[in-house]
């Protein structure tokens, strides 16, 4: 049995990026001037946005953002956004993370206009 050596170069994808609006470039710009404490333990250090996804597949809404730390975000394997995704939408359910982040949404548009 022979081997071929000629690589098979790899397709690119023919899907679009995914261009940000410049509504939601505003926010997110907003966003990063201001401070806030996270969601889940009130500490306001090494704060990330997440965005609030059904889903790991579903596509991003940057206007639903809620605050988090590091480790509630990303980083703890006992409750995190990411590490515990079942765990962490038991305790905070999706419906009261949108809540949260429509608040901040609308402090956003209270600001702007």
């Amino acid at each position: 049995m022979k081997f071929n050596h000629n690589r098979i170069k790899p397709k690119y994808s023919s899907k679009k990026k995914h261009t940000i609006s410049q509504e939601d470039r505003d926010y997110l710009e907003y966003l990063q001037t201001q401070s806030f404490n996270c969601f889940v333990c009130g500490t306001g250090s090494n704060i990330e946005m997440h965005h609030i996804k059904e889903h790991s597949n579903d596509k991003k809404n940057h206007q639903e953002l809620i605050p988090l730390c590091v480790m509630h975000h990303r980083l703890s394997n006992e409750l995190s956004a990411h590490g515990t995704p079942r765990k962490f939408k038991k305790l905070y359910p999706m419906e009261v993370q949108r809540v949260q982040a429509k608040e901040i949404y609308l402090e956003y548009e209270l600001n702007i206009f």
